[in-house]
């Protein structure tokens, strides 16, 4: 069960940091 917890834990940072960083380049753009 913990490494289910930890892969989800995982997967959602770097959907958080990939959106991020998606967010930066797009505002970046616009400016």
């Amino acid at each position: 069960m913990s490494e289910i917890i930890v892969t989800a834990l995982i997967m959602t940072t770097v959907s958080i940091l990939s959106a991020l960083v998606f967010v930066n380049f797009f505002i970046i753009k616009l400016v």
